[in-house]
């Protein structure tokens, strides 16, 4: 299961040092915006890895769903799909909370993060969806069959929708979602 890493005590030992390493290279070039102030580039910092931990663990939960509904052909047992949806509520809950912090910054604290954080999105998403569908080409060409293309599917379709979740944002004037520039 992918979400057993998750909860393994070696995460729990890297996941300080990696998150403290994240915050020192997305601090020093927040702060070099013009107008950017210490206190919001901290907090746009903060709310964009949380929103990238919301996202994973919607990711990992919605992943682990239609792989078990595509490979088994049937929804997964009461207990393991209350679990999945208990995660993927969660990892919603700390996207929206993230969202709603990090609507209170400043446009010129917050640029540098939400920029990483969309180009990382962006770039992801591309990757599983090159990587999926090459997987799914090249183990046709090998067997002359179209075998194991259930799961690289549903990667695929989920870099497709980081890729396009990416590409909107809201505009803090109008409030209206558009397609980024």
């Amino acid at each position: 299961m992918m979400l057993g890493y998750l909860f393994q005590s070696s995460f729990f030992q890297y996941a300080p040092m990696i998150v403290a390493g994240l915050v020192a290279l997305l601090f020093i070039p927040g702060l070099m915006v013009t107008g950017a102030k210490p206190e919001g580039v901290g907090r746009a910092i903060v709310c964009v890895l949380w929103k990238a931990f919301g996202l994973v663990l919607i990711a990992l939960s919605v992943t682990q769903l239609a792989s078990d509904v595509v490979l088994s052909e049937r929804l997964t047992e009461q207990p393991m799909l209350s679990v999945l949806v208990l995660i993927m509520v969660v990892g919603i809950g700390i996207m929206v909370q993230a969202s709603r912090v990090l609507a209170g910054v400043d446009a010129a604290s917050k640029a540098v993060p939400r920029l990483v954080f969309i180009l990382t999105c962006e770039t992801i998403g591309g990757l599983l969806v090159v990587v999926s569908m090459m997987t799914i080409l090249v183990n046709f060409l090998m067997t002359n069959a179209l075998t194991g293309w259930e799961m690289q599917t549903v990667l695929g379709l989920l870099g497709v929708v980081l890729m396009l979740g990416a590409s909107l944002h809201v505009s803090p004037k109008a409030k209206v979602v558009r397609k980024k520039k």
